[in-house]
Parts: C-alpha cells; structure tokens; sequence
C-alpha cells in the first residue's frame, strides 16, 4: 500500500544539511541497485528490462514512493559515481524543492492579502503625561515640581532648589495642564520629534512610554538599565480611550499631566482598565501571566501570539521557560528571534532580581509611611535623582544651552559625602581610608564653570600678574648686575694669581735670601692663599646669584603663560580607575556600596576576574570588551566596572606569559587610555597581590588606596557589636588587644564564634 510509503527525502533524513543524511541507508540503495543492475541477462534491445522498471523494484523493496518525482530522486541517489557526490546531489535537489515551495507559499500570501486604504493621519489637539511615581519621597516629588515641571531657565534655581516637598497621600490625584517651555513639555515635543513626529506602531496603543529601558544581550550576560532609576515613569495616554492608529501633536496641543502613585491610579473618561496597570516587574506565576506582564511592559500586543509559539514548543510553565539552557533558546522553532531576545532578557532580569524579591514584596505593601521602601539610603536616592537630570541634560543638551544652563557634573557633591558618612555610621571604620577617597572623587563633581573666571575677574588677575612681572623682571635686572660684578672681581684675582705663580717661576734661580722677597709686605705664598681664599667665596656668591637668577627667569615664564587665558573646556579626562589591596578588610562591599550611593552607574554585577574566562579562544576578550561598552549607552553618567582579584586578570608580562592572559590584558588596557578609550567608564578594582599586577595596568589606575587591616579603634567598633550581656567592657579591651593584626573577616568570625558559644 502506497500509504505507508515514504518519500526518498523521509527515507533518508534530508533536510537543508548535509550531515543529516542517513549515510547507512544511501549506501545500501546503492549497494543493491548495483546487484540487480548485475542480475540482470544480457538481451537484445528489444527485450532489455526498462531502467525504470529496476528503480521501481527497488522502491518497492524499501517501501519508498514510486511515482515520477521520487523515481528521479532515486535515480540520482543510485547513479552518482560516489557516495559523497551521490549526498551532495541528493541535497541539491532537496534545496531546490524546498526553495520552490517557499516561493509558492509567498506567492499564495501575497494574493490573499486584500488591498488596505492607507491610514489617515490624526492630530491630536489633547494629550495627557501621566507620571506615575514609583518611588514615594519628598525627594523624589521635589524633583518632579522643580526640574520636571519647572521652566528650563529656572532647573538651577536656589530658590527652587530650597523648595521642599512632603511625600504623596495614597489618595492624592495630581492633574493640571503642563505649562509651555518646561522642562517635561520640551522633553515630550523632543522626544516625538525624534520618532519622526508621526507615531504609527501598526496599532491603536492605550499608553506611548517616552522613556524606554536600555536592554542589551552580549557575550557576558543581559544588561537591563532603566535610565529613570526606578523612581518614576512617563507615560503618554489619549484623551479617548486608544490612540488613533497613526497620529501625530498638534503644534498648539494642549498637555496635561497627571502624577500618581503605582497601584493607586483613578479611572476616568481618558483611561481604561488597561492603562490603569502598570507592570514592574513581570509576575511569575504562570507562564501566561509572566508573558502578558511582560508584553504589556513592552507595549507590542504580542502576548496570545507568543504564548501560542511556546505552547507549540511544549512549554507550558514559567519553569520551564526559566530553566532554558543559553543554547536551549535558539532552538525554539516558533517564537520570533525578537520574541525570543525580549522574554530571554525579563528571564534574566528576574534571576538577578530574585535576591532581591523580600524587598520588593515589601515594597509593594508597605505603604505606612507614604514610602515604597525600594530605597532606604538618602545618598542613593539623591545620586538616582542626579542621574535623571544628567539623563534629560543628555536628551536636551541643545535646549538647555540656549537657556543658559550648563551640564551638571557626572557626580553630585552631596552624594559623594553623604556616601561616606553614611557608611560610617553603618559600622564601616574606615581609620581615614575614606577621607582620601573623598579627595580622589570630589573632582569628578565640578564642571567646567566651576573652573572659569568672568571677564573683570581676568582683567583684575592680569593687572596683578603683570605688575608681579614687572617686579621680578627688575629684580632680574638687578641680579645680572651684581653677578657680573662677582664674575669681574673673581678674574681679577684669577689674573693676580697666574701673574704671582709667573713670577715664582722667573725667580726659582735666585739665591735663598731672596725666596723670602715680600709684596707690600706679604710674601708671595701668603698672597696666593689670600686670592684662592677670595674666589672661593666669590664662587658661592656666583652660584647663589645664578640659582637666583633661574628662579626668577622661570617665576617670569610662569606669569606669561598665566596671562594667557586657559580653556577649561579642554575636555581633558579626569582620573577614574582604583585599585584596593589586602586581604579580608572590605574591599568588595566598599566598592559595590560607593558606586551606588554617589551615583556611579555599574554597567554589569561585580565581577571576579574568573568569571572572564572562556573555554574558547577570543571569547573572554570579547566579553571584557563589551561589557565596557555598554558604557556607550549610557555617555551621560560615569559608569563603572569592578572586578576582584584583578591581578589574576593582569598579571605580569614575562616571556613564558600565555596568549591568552597577554590578550585580555591588552584589550583591557585598550579600554582605559588606549585605541578603544571609553571616557565615562572607572574601573573598580581589588587585589592582595600588587606586586604581581602588569606595571603598565599600574600606571593607569589613578588612585591607589590601601585598605588595611583594622586599627585598635577599629577593631573596638567591630566587636562592640555584642551586647554587654555577652562581654563585660573590660574583657572588651582585653579582646580588643588580643586581636592586634585581625581582618576585618577575622574579626567578625570571633565574634560569630563567641556569640555562639554563649549562646549554647
């Protein structure tokens, strides 16, 4: 029965690559084709079995298809002269059949598909900002009311700045109409201007997010980064219900904005139950509502269609999504590549969260202060605001600058010394670590005004410097004078003493009585010790008045160069890179604390050197190359890295050095001052070996502080953590003494170990 026939293509396993191909079975068609070719009797023409007839005994034989087209697949499996030749035409031919039927499948498509009137252009005259504050501080409605919602002109404004806000109630309902010129109306008529004016995502949206997070998949893992820092977002919603499908902004629109808490918004006649939710972090509890919460985040309407994708792939739960295999991804065979990247990216983000998922319940429910509770540190809530300013200044440089108002620094003072102390006082005992560190950071908080001087100011310190050259150019003068006095009087004697040692010679012949012959009294020795006693103090008043006189030759060059006008925005970079040794003292958590309470952004997770390496060669260099340009994305915020035990990473060069240590070296010093320079990037690192580190890695890090191990003071704070029902005061100090020379790790494991004890 021709029904449980099977074509040539199933019988051999063709698809579109040759190593698929069933080799066994090829070979034993051939095979017996050949003994059957040979069976056959040698007849006239007339009674010659028919080719075809041999290839239908032999189809019949391996229950294949017997019809014209397969015949002619067999044919061409059979006749090859060998078996590689034989898999190469048989995937040739599959190739061919399958590429016309691709072009049929398009041609059918293409003729089912009805003709479309284009879509009409809508302008609207009415559009609502809504921002929905995820982050409820005073802080935090203080930088909606004086940058956001205030004129650009007046975002510096002390008075303004001085303003202070209480958080929001959990029935306070904000709606008013954005005054034009604002920093929030400029921003929207930017950002629609940089879309091409005219929205049109092939379907009518309930809300148009104007701030998308960054999403970037590399080699090392998926970097996700909101650019508002989780505080708030800014959403456009119609004044209907949907947007028109393809709309654009009246250029007299009316802007109105609403400001909200998450989980609190009001439904009224410009919103829906749809616009009303807000998705910050996708739910996990099934699949379908991970999916939606996600879709729905992006904005796409792609949720039934992708759910439909991963069902046909036989994932039906959110684990079996999340227990994908890196490689696992690419083989699902019906969810789009964007599909594929965008659920891969939440999976990913959600794993790095998952430490984090106490909190954010509790965020989520705790509402007894007017507080989400996402951020406890002052220093970290300022320096997240800061970085949205640096991020609306980067959106708007050009509109800013006719404002008159400059690019704030990449770090916010405040932050820098609220970072500190507030580490102190969570028991860092720092013994003047971190006062260094401040003095290596507070650079990074002025901009180029803070340097520049106005016109009266240049005019008056001119005055001043000329009048200084003025003063050295005499003194100068004067100098030179008294040097070739001293230089006049030291050959006069030079010439007394040549003229007495002549005469000593023309004299040597004359009898012993005369030896004793005086000049105006002294004898010649006497006048010869006088005249060197003479020029060797003339010598030292000579060398004086030249040192003297180079002192204030470079004081006059100093001063001349001063009185041309610098330009401060040279744009010379400024120190960026640390590096921290010993053992056991801190030096992780120090630096992964700093980066976010002064606003540095950490383009990836703390890194330890190891997790660079690749099995494959070029691999680590590439993931240490773009993990630091990642730092591209965000050019508006100074970015960091931090590795530890960065000497495994850097090593010493020597000659029996491997290639592959040597390359990820290179690339990493290309990055830092080098052919790939990344401006805004600082690398955090950490060693206890700085003597084995490459000397070139070295000399590009900046600043280099030790942290050692802790001091008497120190290790009294550390251990005073107990109560003094577990230690008496005096078996303190006696434990304080006991532990001279401990890590800070050492120390909180004796504590650990005494509480312990105590306590069983």
């Amino acid at each position: 029965m021709t029904t449980n026939r099977q074509s040539v293509f199933t019988f051999l396993n063709v698809t579109e690559s040759v190593t698929t191909i069933d080799r066994t079975r090829l070979e034993q068609l051939r095979s017996d084709y050949a003994t059957m070719m040979k069976t056959v009797p040698i007849v006239t023409t007339t009674t010659m079995v028919n080719q075809d007839d041999q290839l239908k005994l032999l189809a019949r034989k391996f229950m294949l298809i017997d019809d014209s087209i397969n015949l002619d697949h067999l044919n061409l499996c059979v006749s090859c002269s060998s078996l590689d030749i034989a898999c190469e035409a048989i995937l040739g031919k599959y190739i061919d059949v399958l590429m016309a039927e691709r072009r049929a499948a398009r041609k059918t498509t293409q003729s089912n598909v009805k003709p479309t009137m284009p879509t009409v252009t809508e302008s609207l005259t009415k559009i609502i900002c809504q921002i929905l504050v995820k982050q409820n501080d005073g802080a935090v409605i203080a930088f909606i009311h004086n940058f956001l919602l205030s004129p650009l002109a007046e975002t510096t404004s002390n008075q303004r700045l001085q303003e202070k806000f209480e958080a929001l109630s959990s029935d306070c309902h904000v709606r008013a109409s954005l005054s034009a010129g604002c920093t929030l109306d400029v921003f929207i008529r930017s950002q629609l201007l940089d879309r091409g004016g005219t929205i049109d995502v092939g379907r009518p949206l309930n809300k148009l997010p104007l701030v998308d997070p960054i999403v970037l998949v590399d080699e090392f893992d998926t970097w996700h980064f909101d650019q508002l820092r989780g505080l708030l977002e800014l959403n456009l919603i119609p004044n209907e219900k949907q947007f028109p499908r393809r709309w654009k902004l009246a250029s007299n629109a009316q802007i109105l904005y609403t400001i909200e808490l998450v989980g609190k918004q009001t439904k009224d006649d410009y919103e829906n139950e749809t616009t009303m939710r807000n998705i910050d972090r996708p739910s996990t509890v099934s699949l379908q509502r991970f999916v939606e919460d996600v879709c729905e985040k992006e904005n796409n309407g792609m949720a039934a269609k992708w759910l439909d994708a991963l069902r046909a792939d036989d994932l039906f739960t959110y684990d079996h999504l999340a227990n994908l295999k890196h490689t696992e991804w690419s083989e699902l065979k019906v969810l789009s590549i964007n599909g594929k990247k965008i659920l891969k990216s939440y999976i990913d983000r959600e794993k790095q969260m998952a430490s984090n998922a106490k909190s954010t319940i509790q965020a989520k429910t705790d509402n007894s202060n007017n507080k989400t509770g996402k951020i406890q540190s002052e220093s970290e809530l300022l320096a997240c605001i800061h970085q949205i300013k640096l991020y609306f200044h980067h959106i708007l440089t050009d509109e800013f600058a006719s404002a008159g108002i400059p690019r704030p620094a990449k770090l916010d003072a405040r932050c820098v010394h609220l970072s500190f102390d507030e580490m102190r006082r969570e028991g860092f005992a720092d013994d003047g670590l971190f006062d260094q560190m401040k003095i290596f950071f507070l650079p990074l908080t002025m901009i180029d005004d803070d340097l520049a001087i106005g016109d009266g100011q240049w005019r008056s310190l001119s005055r001043v410097r000329l009048n200084e050259r003025d003063k050295l150019l005499v003194k100068q003068k004067r100098l030179i004078e008294e040097l070739t006095e001293k230089e006049d009087e030291y050959y006069r004697h030079d010439d007394s003493i040549r003229k007495l040692r002549k005469d000593i010679h023309l004299k040597r012949q004359i009898s012993e009585e005369h030896n004793g012959e005086k000049y105006e009294g002294f004898s010649i020795v006497e006048l010869l010790d006088e005249h060197r006693q003479i020029m060797e103090r003339l010598e030292q008043e000579r060398n004086t008045l030249r040192t003297q006189i180079q002192a204030t030759e470079d004081l006059i060059n100093n001063i001349e160069k001063g009185l041309i006008r610098p330009d401060v925005k040279s744009g010379k970079k400024t120190d960026r890179d640390l590096i921290k040794p010993n053992r056991g003292t801190g030096k992780s958590d120090i630096m992964s604390k700093l980066s976010l309470r002064m606003g540095v952004s950490m383009v990836a997770p703390p890194i330890a050197a190891g997790e660079l390496n690749r099995p494959l060669v070029g691999e680590s260099e590439r993931i240490i190359s773009d993990i630091c340009m990642r730092c591209h994305r965000t050019p508006y915020l100074m970015c960091c890295v931090s590795i530890d035990e960065i000497d495994s990473l850097a090593p010493k060069r020597k000659d029996n050095s491997s290639d592959g240590n040597i390359a990820k070296l290179s690339v990493l010093l290309s990055v830092i001052d080098g052919i790939k320079d990344v401006p805004n990037l600082m690398i955090f690192c950490a060693t206890n070996r700085l003597h084995m580190m490459d000397e070139a890695f070295l000399r590009r890090m900046s600043g280099k502080f030790f942290v050692g191990r802790p001091s008497s003071h120190a290790r009294k704070s550390i251990l005073s953590g107990m109560k003094s029902w577990h230690i008496s005061p005096n078996l303190l100090e006696s434990l304080t003494m006991a532990t001279t020379n401990f890590s800070g790790a050492a120390l909180r494991l004796v504590k650990s170990i005494i509480l312990f004890r105590l306590e069983n």
